[in-house]
């Protein structure tokens, strides 16, 4: 081969080799300055009852974005920026809210890392993840050197759809369960930071989770084709029947009724008054979206 030729394909290899070190860089994560977001980095979770989180790098391992958005509508609320800080396992956190407010962060021996806000509003938290690198924020008190967790927020993979679906081992029949066929399994997002989630506790007992606001329903077989839904309370027992497009409406002690029904990629909870049993008014209460199981064949 002509030395020409050799020293050309010298100079493309190296070129290659130095166009792709960078890349090489980026991928690199240095948990021992990162800490958990050595394992978010360009990835999305979202809390049943709350935003949905994106991480990625402004400037790779020198500063990363954190991304809110509305879980319900996917619009973006505000990004905080994270990179950092002055000593070696010390991380600057800053949000738009509170007027641009900063936290101090240290990377623990555990993996995770404890803030503390800068100036007279501390607000400390902790930022961990789990084994399945799922995130959670751990909202602390601290008093002396003893750290005692208030509560926490939980977060899980997602996709900016919504949260993924959990596995169904045991799949409903939508002729005796209508909607809930679908929504076993789901995580969906409401407006003004609301969640619902369904899952399986036992055979044919169906947990219905409406976050603290509203609180959990247990809904299992009553008869040969009917529903219950209870509160553990009393007088919060509701009657389920299945309409022919899977709809279930629910009626209380008192009469009052609501419809749990599916409109497009969205679970909808409506008032609705009844006349001899049939819908003749309705009301949308609740909306949520999110990843809705697949419809029966």
């Amino acid at each position: 081969m002509p030395l020409r030729h050799v020293r050309a394909c010298v100079l493309l290899c190296l070129a290659l080799f130095l166009g792709a070190s960078p890349l090489l860089a980026e991928e690199r994560v240095d948990a021992a300055t990162w800490g958990p977001y050595a394992r978010l980095v360009d990835h999305t979770q979202q809390s049943e009852t709350g935003y949905r989180l994106h991480w990625h790098w402004a400037e790779p391992n020198r500063k990363l974005l954190e991304d809110w958005y509305d879980a319900y509508s996917g619009e973006l609320s505000y990004t905080t920026t994270i990179v950092p800080g002055a000593q070696p396992g010390q991380l600057v956190l800053e949000s738009p809210k509170f007027g641009h407010k900063r936290w101090l962060g240290t990377v623990e021996p555990d993996g995770s890392v404890l803030y503390i806000g800068v100036g007279m509003l501390k607000a400390p938290y902790r930022v961990r993840v789990d084994d399945e690198g799922r995130m959670a924020m751990v909202f602390v008190r601290i008093k002396g050197d003893q750290i005692t967790e208030n509560f926490t927020t939980q977060y899980d993979h997602a996709d900016a759809k919504g949260l993924i679906l959990r596995p169904v081992a045991t799949p409903a029949d939508p002729k005796t369960w209508g909607v809930y066929a679908r929504l076993v399994g789901t995580r969906l997002a409401g407006k003004m930071w609301t969640g619902i989630s369904w899952r399986w506790t036992s055979d044919n007992v169906m947990l219905q989770d409406h976050g603290v606001l509203y609180g959990k329903m247990q809904i299992d077989l009553e008869g040969g084709n009917g529903l219950r839904m209870t509160s553990g309370k009393s007088d919060e027992v509701w009657t389920g029947r299945v309409g022919p497009d899977g709809a279930v409406v629910w009626t209380d002690k008192k009469g009052d009724s609501v419809r749990m029904r599916i409109d497009g990629d969205e679970a909808v909870m409506d008032r609705v008054t009844l006349r001899d049993g049939v819908v003749v008014k309705s009301r949308a209460e609740q909306r949520f979206r999110g990843h809705l199981g697949a419809a029966a064949l």
